[in-house]
């Protein structure tokens, strides 16, 4: 796995992209703080797919595959919430995650399961949808 330091485009929040009350917004994934997450992640019905990741150079590349695979594939039944940047270090102590990017899919209030590196479209296709039919009772 590629580790980059990081970088000076970093910005301070994502909020402004991955606003939570953005009527304009086109993407699909809601930026949360680690104040929101057990109300957007903890408490949801749906599956929620967790992105824990540094503002790194191949982040926003990232970010487009999570989007084209869960908006084709999963659309209102997949919730995809990005932790801000200032949460990450803290969201990692808290959860045990190694490394970033990393991907963790909880239901229920539980992990279900995480993937850990650079998610090529074909392996997250593979780790989304494996563990959303396991959590479907293997449907």
């Amino acid at each position: 796995m590629k580790s980059f330091g990081r970088q000076e485009f970093l910005v301070k929040s994502d909020r402004h992209r991955y606003g939570k009350e953005s009527s304009r917004r086109k993407t699909s994934i809601r930026s949360i703080g680690l104040e929101d997450f057990e109300k957007e992640v903890l408490k949801e019905t749906m599956p929620v797919l967790v992105l824990c990741m540094h503002r790194d150079s191949d982040f926003q590349r990232q970010i487009e595959v999570i989007e084209r695979i869960t908006a084709k594939t999963y659309g209102d039944r997949l919730k995809v919430c990005l932790l801000e940047e200032e949460s990450v270090g803290v969201f990692r102590k808290r959860y045990g995650v190694g490394g970033t990017p990393t991907f963790l899919i909880f239901t229920g209030g539980r992990e279900m399961s995480r993937l850990l590196g650079q998610a090529e479209p074909e392996i997250l296709k593979e780790f989304l949808s494996q563990t959303l039919a396991c959590d479907k009772g293997g449907e």
